[in-house]
Order: structure tokens, then C-alpha cells, then sequence
């Protein structure tokens, strides 16, 4: 370190016995409904204040975190591909993947990275209303056949998007959405994984001979699904098998985890609060020249690539609740930004909830505000970059994400007007976490 390196303020003992204190007043208020992201986020929003620094070391005694929720360093460290040079996946977040896929791309850098980002994206891309995105709308209205009540509806439906997505039709066994459910759950907990990660073998053996065997066969059903696309993707020979199939969890995850998540949350927001759900509605008509009651899957695919309130909604609800709270990366050289010190090998804590709900940048931070993204000039996506992730680093299923949950909410429509009589969602601000709790949702035949 140089002698003119600044270093960023660090957390006391006191601070650490506030954040106990604060998690343990919180369990004995709400056990059942304690939420420890709302918590630790408020608890780092009163260190930030207190500290008068966005980035702040958490000084945990056996070891050191620096939390992240400056725009300007969480941009710099996004911006750049993942290299030893610069900035890389963290431990962290390395151990817990390496649980269920280690060449993921999300813990690879360098040269390989490179390789797999190229091939994730050819994999994942939708553009335009083509035969792909068709096939990926149709399954999709074939997975949502009727209203849905909660999210553990809408997980069961994008489970079976997912089935038809990825592997195409009459492929893949139920059981490797259980499975990939269950080793994400693993993956997300660390107490679960160490304590009982070790049972999970079985369930990860069958689960991976499941893959092997499915990206082998060649498809008789037809459709461009996503291991179809991949397939053809990947004859170059610059990949091992493995790396190849250690993609696909994330793909199928991106349905049923962070994608139900979204969707699930969208539709809570869009159907409790009746001018944004009138509006929708409204553009769903404009761009169907059916009702939108009976249009077909083709005419739900054409207006689901066009229908820009519709995808600002789903932009500004994962702006206001990330489906991807918080990532972790390392300098393995060490770094130094705007003269801070980065120390070589220090884990970075990405706080993209604290970094997306800034009211001293932005005052509508804590707001439903749609339009925002819709306004020329990008200025929503200048102030809020990080969306799925951004930089070098953003996410390469976006696309077929947003496409996914549009579709969804255009077959939803078809089954009537949904109602939601979540209040916490109904007025601004919005909470910090999104409320699960009682949200319901209700069809009313149009």
C-alpha cells in the first residue's frame, strides 16, 4: 500500500453487537416472518450514514468484507471482464456454486470465461418475433392453463415453461426441476450446505446423469430449445462436456428461481394497483389485433416483444426488489480506486438494494415508477446500471427472461382481470423487501 492510499472506514465491535441486537429484537417481534436482508440493509444504511462512506469494511474479526453500495465502484468492478488482473468471482460465491456446477459461468474469469460467456449467449439469445421466440411463447402459454392464485402457482407453471424451454417437448424427467430447486436451495444457504450438503450426493449424481444423457440424444420432437440451440453452439471443440452442461442449471433456475421471482412480484404490483393494470391492458389491446381474451399464442408472441410498458414494469419492480440482492467478487492483485486501497484478496459484497434505493440520488427511489425506463435517452438505465448485474457482466438470459414474463402476464390477462389486495404494494414507498406474506392473487372474469 502507498503511503497517499486512503482506506475505507470499518466496523467496530459495538456495531456488530447492534446488528445481534437488532436481529434478535426483530425474531422476537415477527419469528415467523423475520427477514435478515431487510435487517442487515437498514443496519448498513445507518453505517453509511454514520460513516458518511458508501463503501464500508465489515470487519467480522475471522474475516473481512468490503460492502459495496457506491455506484461508482460497484460500476467499475461490473464494467470489466473477470480476470486475475482485475477483479474476479469471489470465494464466497465460488464455494457455494462449486456446490452444484463449478465451471458455471458466473465462477469462471479469464480465457474461459470468455468461452463460455460467447456460448451462454448464442444459447440464450431471442431477438424479433422469429420461430424462436415463438416456440419460447408457446410453451409458455402451454405452462399457464389456467389463473394463478399465489407464487407457489406461479413456480409450478414456470416449472413446466422451464421443462419445455430448455429441453423441448417430451425430454426431460420431472424429477431435474425438483433437483435443481433443491441444490439451489443449497447453493443460496450456507448453514443448509454445510450441514447438509453431504446428503445431497445421490440427488446430484442423478441429477447431472440426467443432463448427459439429454444434451447427448439427438432431438427427434424439433423446436429451437435451448439445449437444441446449444448443441449446435458447441461443435467447435473448444469445450470439455462438462463445461457444457454445468451451464444449463442457471438456465433452468433462471425460470424457476430469479424468473417466478419476478413474475411472481410484478403481477402482485401490476394487480394492485388498477391504472398500471388498465394500462397494461390497454397496450396488450394495441398491439393484439384480436381480444386479447382469444388471441392465440402467435398473436400473444408479436405483442409480447413490443409492449414497452409492459417490460418497464418488470425493469422497475427488479429495480425496487432484485430478484439477485447481493454478489461477491475479489481483487486477487489488490486495487486501488479514486486512492482507496483494496487490499489484494479482500472479499467485495455487492448491496444492490441499498445501491437501487439511494433516496439522496434519487428521490423517487423508493417509488413505482415505470416511466422512468421509458423515457429517451436511457436515463434509467444511466441512474440504475446494475440491473442483472451489468458491465461485461450482465446477464446474457435477460432477454429471454423479460420475454418469458411478458408472455406469462399476456396469458394471465387472457384468464381475467387479476386483483391483488396486497396494501404494501398498493401505495409509495414501497417497502424495502417484498412483502410474500398474504399475497394472494384473485381473477375476475372480464
Amino acid at each position: 500500500m502507498t503511503q497517499d492510499s486512503l482506506t475505507y472506514p470499518s466496523t467496530g465491535f459495538p456495531d456488530l453487537l447492534r446488528l445481534l441486537g437488532r436481529c434478535l429484537a426483530g425474531l422476537a417481534k415477527s419469528p415467523l416472518s423475520f427477514d435478515f436482508s431487510t435487517v442487515f440493509d437498514d443496519w448498513l444504511k445507518d453505517l453509511m450514514r454514520q460513516r458518511r462512506s458508501r463503501n464500508i469494511i465489515l470487519n467480522l474479526y475471522f474475516k473481512k468484507l468490503l460492502a459495496v453500495t457506491g455506484r461508482e465502484l460497484s460500476e467499475h468492478i461490473l464494467a470489466q471482464s473477470p480476470d486475475t488482473l482485475g477483479y474476479v468471482e469471489g470465494t464466497i460465491k465460488a464455494r457455494a456454486m462449486s456446490f452444484l456446477a463449478p465451471q458455471a459461468l458466473t465462477i469462471t474469469h479469464g480465457e474461459q470465461w470468455r468461452r463460455l460467456r460467447r456460448f451462454n449467449e448464442t444459447a440464450l439469445q431471442v431477438s424479433g418475433a422469429d420461430a424462436r421466440v415463438q416456440f419460447i411463447v408457446e410453451a409458455v402459454c402451454g405452462a399457464f392453463p389456467g389463473p394463478v392464485s399465489d407464487i407457489g402457482d406461479i413456480r409450478r407453471c414456470m416449472t413446466q415453461a422451464m421443462l419445455l424451454v430448455v429441453f423441448g417437448p417430451r425430454s426431460a424427467p420431472v424429477h431435474v426441476a425438483e433437483d435443481v430447486q433443491k441444490l439451489f436451495g443449497h447453493v443460496q444457504s450456507p448453514g443448509r450446505r454445510m450441514l447438509l450438503g453431504w446428503r445431497e450426493t445421490g440427488r446430484r449424481r442423478r441429477f447431472y446423469e440426467a443432463l448427459r444423457r439429454l444434451w447427448r440424444e439427438k432431438s427427434e420432437s424439433g423446436g429451437p430449445s435451448l439445449i437444441s440451440t446449444a448443441r449446435g453452439a458447441s461443435h467447435d471443440g473448444s469445450f470439455t462436456e462438462d463445461e457444457l452442461i454445468q451451464q444449463i442449471p442457471h438456465w433452468m433456475f433462471a425460470f424457476t428461481g430469479s424468473g417466478t421471482d419476478l413474475l411472481a412480484r410484478t403481477l402482485g404490483v401490476v394487480a394492485s394497483r388498477s391504472e398500471v393494470y388498465d394500462r397494461v391492458h390497454a397496450e396488450a389491446m394495441e398491439w393484439n389485433s384480436t381480444n386479447v381474451s382469444t388471441s392465440s399464442a402467435k398473436a400473444i408472441a408479436s405483442a409480447a416483444v413490443r409492449m414497452e410498458y409492459l417490460e418497464a414494469c418488470l425493469l422497475e419492480v427488479c429495480r425496487l426488489f432484485p430478484p439477485v440482492t447481493r454478489t461477491f467478487h475479489v481483487a486477487p492483485q489488490g486495487a486501488t480506486i479514486d486512492g482507496y486501497r483494496i487490499p489484494a484478496g479482500m472479499e467485495i459484497l455487492h448491496c444492490f438494494t441499498a445501491n437501487q434505493r439511494d433516496v439522496s440520488r434519487d428521490p423517487t427511489a423508493n417509488d413505482f415508477r415505470p416511466e422512468r425506463w421509458m423515457e429517451p435517452g436511457g436515463k434509467a438505465e444511466a441512474m440504475y446500471p446494475s440491473l442483472f448485474l451489468g458491465g461485461a457482466r450482465n446477464c446474457p438470459g435477460k432477454g429471454l427472461i423479460l420475454l418469458v414474463c411478458k408472455a406469462a402476464t399476456l396469458k394471465l390477462i387472457q384468464h381475467g382481470r387479476t386483483r391483488s389486495q396486497c396494501r404494501a404494494l398498493s401505495q409509495d414507498p414501497l417497502p424495502l423487501s417484498f412483502p410474500h406474506s398474504g399475497l394472494r392473487y384473485q381473477v375476475q372474469r372480464e
